[in-house]
This record gives structure tokens, sequence and C-alpha cells, in this order.
């Protein structure tokens, strides 16, 4: 892109000055450039990433376009023209620190070639969540309130794979990763002056075991969670999950077109495996493929429903915790509170279910050798036995000031 071209394209859009200027950048659209590129930057410190995909068209994600940057600039890498793009996710996981925001699409592009995940890496939007109140916070957000860069809209609903790429396109993809690493030595001195960096480290360890976990055979175990269901239902659900993902490899489709999740939390539940009763199914009966589903669903249903008890897969040790509502909300508003006033974000914090998984804690029925989350490692430092304080009454919250919008004070009794 020549500069005229480029100050033609800001005028054009009337991008925000406070915006970051387009970088230049090589497009490496061949084997041999990426070898070369790669060979260029092996004695880089870092790598900042960023990927565009399109989810909506095939089982797995289509990796259009990947965006880097390191000491020796941006690039724009081509994975549609180059036909081994393993040296990329090799060089990732070689030790290199790998900057991203809210990666897990990288994640899982990674894996998926390799197998593994890189040794380093540093998630600005987990950081961010560290020193401030807000988690997860987009990218637009976090360089808007760490940088002061507002960046132009962006190119969320574009067609990734046309090719030649537009100068918006372009322009959004770079945005993407230029300020990363500059984000990352920010978040690395806040965090450090808050002597939270080493929760930060704690913490992506624990984010790369859930999604590796995620990413294995026992996705299934999701959807119980998610849709509570019983240990008969839940062996029901394996098997249609089961189903549903070698129908989606089968016919390269997204497995939530094949059957959604709800949908097929609803078979689970219908204990019946009677064509004429998964007809009346809402989202079935309008199917044009219905013919189809109700040649395949009945065995694959059978086939849940006919475990013996001792084979049906066990509920989620968070089904078996009562609800604890009125208890549970009082003790995520007293963490509300005490995150609030200590620039910690909430959300980052804690879950419904780690207060009420804390709570079973307390009563003594929690499963053994489950520890809850907010009684150990950076959780438990940070609260300092606060919520053990109130339950046992030491310390109360009380409205300070009805007038503002943080009325609430945790005080000593």
């Amino acid at each position: 892109m020549t500069p005229n071209h480029r100050k033609a394209h800001q005028k054009k859009t009337g991008r925000d000055s406070s915006a970051p200027r387009q970088a230049s950048y090589l497009f490496i659209q061949s084997d041999e450039a990426l070898r070369a590129y790669l060979q260029n930057v092996q004695s880089a410190e870092w790598i900042a990433i960023d990927t565009e995909f399109i989810s909506e068209r095939h089982y797995c994600p289509e990796l259009c376009l990947i965006q880097a940057s390191t000491f020796a600039g941006s690039v724009l890498i081509d994975p549609l023209a180059i036909r081994d793009m393993t040296p990329f996710w090799e060089f990732l996981c070689s030790g290199i620190l790998v900057i991203a925001h809210s990666c897990r699409s990288e994640l899982e592009f990674c894996h998926r070639a390799v197998g593994r995940f890189p040794k380093r890496l540093f998630d600005v939007q987990l950081a961010a969540g560290f020193v401030t109140e807000g988690y997860p916070l987009n990218f637009k957000d976090i360089t808007r309130t760490f940088l002061r860069i507002n960046l132009p809209k962006g190119e969320t609903r574009t067609d990734w794979r046309r090719r030649p790429l537009s100068l918006l396109q372009i322009e959004y993809a770079l945005n993407d990763v230029i300020c990363l690493n500059d984000l990352a030595v920010q978040l690395t001195e806040k965090m450090k002056r808050a002597e939270r960096y080493d929760w930060f480290l704690e913490e992506t360890d624990a984010y790369l075991n859930r999604i590796g976990e995620s990413f294995g055979d026992n996705r299934w175990k999701q959807i119980g969670k998610k849709y509570s269901l019983s240990r008969s239902q839940l062996a029901v659900a394996r098997e249609l999950w089961r189903w549903r993902e070698k129908k989606g490899q089968l016919l390269d489709r997204p497995v939530d077109r094949i059957l959604k999740d709800e949908v097929l939390a609803e078979l689970a539940r219908r204990d019946t495996a009677d064509p004429e009763e998964i007809a009346l199914q809402r989202d079935l009966a309008r199917r044009s493929d219905l013919g189809i589903l109700l040649n395949e669903l009945p065995a694959v249903i059978r086939q849940g429903m006919s475990l013996p008890e001792s084979q049906l897969p066990e509920l989620p040790v968070r089904e078996k915790i009562p609800s604890y509502e009125v208890a549970a909300r009082f003790l995520t508003m007293v963490l509300s509170n005490y995150a609030q006033h200590r620039m910690l974000s909430l959300g980052l914090l804690t879950a419904p279910h780690d207060v009420r998984e804390f709570l079973a804690h307390r009563q003594g029925i929690l499963p053994p050798g489950i520890t809850p989350r907010l009684d150990s490692g950076w959780r438990k430092t940070f609260l300092s036995g606060l919520l053990d304080l109130v339950l046992d009454g030491h310390m109360a919250i009380k409205i300070t000031d009805f007038t503002k919008n943080d009325p609430l004070g945790i005080i000593e009794l």
C-alpha cells in the first residue's frame, strides 16, 4: 500500500486521530516466505498474534488470516495460500512469549495443528482483569483504557476468505496486533506494582488447563453442566453428542447445525426413543431433513437408555451442591464490594458456582479431594479469610451512603 493510498483511506474513513497509524507490513502467501519469516524472527523475545476465521460453514473453523507482530514489524500470513502452517504453530510453542487478546480460538488452531499450547502466554484480556473492575473487556475497551487509543469500527462480519483483502480489512487486522506488546508491558507493570503478577501466571496455567480439557473427548460433559441432566439423561446426551460429532465431521458442518445443544438436552430429557415422540420436538419438526434424523436418532437414544446404572456417567460435582440461593447472593454482593474497592474484576474472581462450592465446603458436604476455588491459590490470598469472617459474624456489610452508585461497605464487628 503506497503512502498516498494510506492517506486517502484515512481521509475516507474519517478515523479518530488518536487511533494507531496503519503499520507497514509484509504479506506472506507461500511456504517459502513463511519459513524465511520464521527464520528472521528466531531471536524475538515476543510475538503478538491474532486470527481471522469463519466458523459458520465447516465442522472446524476455517482459518483465513493470521496477524503477527514482533520487533521486526508486522506481517499478515495467508493460510489459504500456504500449504503447511505447522512451522508457524511450532514456533509459537518453542518458548517465545505469545501475546494475544481473548485467545481461545488461537489456542484451538494451535492445538489442532501440533497438539499443544504455547509454553509462555500473555492474554491481555486476562491480565486486565487483575487491575480493573471489568472482565472480560473487549480489545477496543482495553486499548482505550490503557493506551488511550480509539480503534476504528471493526470488520467483524467481513468475508475474510476474499482476496485481495480490502484496505479496511488490512487496517482492522493490523490494529489487532500492533498495540499488543505495549499493552502487555503496561499491564505487566501494573500487575507487578499491585503484587498480582504471580496471580496472573497462576490463572494463565489454570486457563490453559481448562481450554485443554474442553478440546478433549469429554466435551459432552459441558451439556450436563449447562442443562442439569440426571445420570440417565446424561447417558443419552453423551450418545447424542458422539453421534453429532461424527455427523459434523462426515458432512463438514458446524455441530450446532446438526443438532443444537438445547435440542440435544431436550431429547435426552424426553426419556423416549419413539420416532413419533421425537418428531414432536418443535425445532426438529420444521427441518427438511426430519426423515433422515428419525432414521438415526432413535437408535442413538436407545443406546444411551439401555446402559445399566453401573455404566451411567457420574453427575458433575456442582450438580450435587445445593443452590444456597439467598446465602450465595449475599456472599456475591460481599465479593463484589470487596473486589471493586481493590480494583480487581468480580468476573475474574468468581462465578456463581464458586460461591455455592464454598458454602458446600463450609457445610462439610463437598466431596473429598475438592478444594473450593475461592479457598485456594491466589483467590485465597486475595480474600484473606473474608468469607469465613462474614459467615462467622466477625464482619458485616452495610449501606454507607445510599446516594452513591456503590453504597455498600464492609465493616468489622
